[in-house]
């Protein structure tokens, strides 16, 4: 497990030369919340920081249902019970839904894993809801109800899987040979693309994924994947 502290955040990666999965722990002023729980192998980390802040964990937050992203939730209960576990109401709706999309979402490919969706939360997000010192971001694409979580004071985000770092820079849908699974698991690409361009918007001094490092002032990066991407596609058309 590789650890790693940028602002008020610290970065857990399982297995990160090989296939990161990356979880965030974000330190408020009493409390702390987590972001994303792939495998129960974080939960000896994640106690760690509790004992070493004194602080207990309060929000786990899930950018998306995708398994590699949630598959820890059951263990990380029974550690942490008075944690609320929560996720985009978009999200939340097409499992409850037997992961049927919405009229509106009909563009949308059931694609990735949702085989561990068997966990119940405590509350759904939306759009410019707050969490802490987290504002949500809608940022679909690689999943219908996909969200990052933005910090206005420190000008971070968290996105998931709306980019990746492991292999190159990358948008969700943009299957980058050495690690093919996002871009293999994006249910709609034009609106990955969007999404992608929403984050760039919000000028971030730092980015943080799913899988892969941690981008320190990742504009340039981001806009030419954008663009590599873009113009991909319109020479495959």
């Amino acid at each position: 497990m590789r650890s790693k502290k940028f602002n008020n955040v610290t970065q857990l990666s399982f297995l990160p030369h090989v296939f990161p999965i990356n979880i965030y722990v974000v330190e408020e002023d009493d409390f702390l919340i987590v972001i994303d729980m792939g495998i129960k192998y974080f939960i000896k980390d994640i106690q760690k920081i509790c004992k070493n802040k004194n602080k207990p964990v309060k929000f786990l937050l899930l950018t998306h249902a995708h398994s590699d992203h949630v598959m820890g939730i059951q263990a990380f209960k029974k550690q942490f019970p008075a944690a609320k576990v929560m996720i985009s109401k978009k999200e939340h709706d097409l499992i409850l839904n037997d992961f049927n999309f919405d009229v509106q979402d009909k563009d949308y490919l059931l694609k990735g894993d949702y085989s561990k969706c068997d966990f119940s939360v405590d509350g759904t997000l939306e759009n410019s809801d707050n969490v802490g010192t987290l504002k949500v971001i809608a940022t679909p694409g690689h999943s219908v109800g996909s969200i990052s979580f933005w910090n206005e004071k420190y000008q971070y985000i968290i996105v998931g899987d709306a980019f990746q770092t492991k292999g190159r820079v990358a948008v969700s849908g943009d299957k980058v040979k050495t690690f093919p699974f996002p871009a293999m698991a994006t249910g709609n690409i034009d609106d990955a693309i969007i999404s992608a361009k929403k984050i760039v918007l919000l000028n971030p001094s730092t980015l943080a994924v799913g899988h892969g490092n941690i981008l320190i002032n990742p504009l340039e990066k981001l806009n030419l994947a954008i663009s590599r991407f873009e113009d991909e596609r319109k020479n495959n058309k």
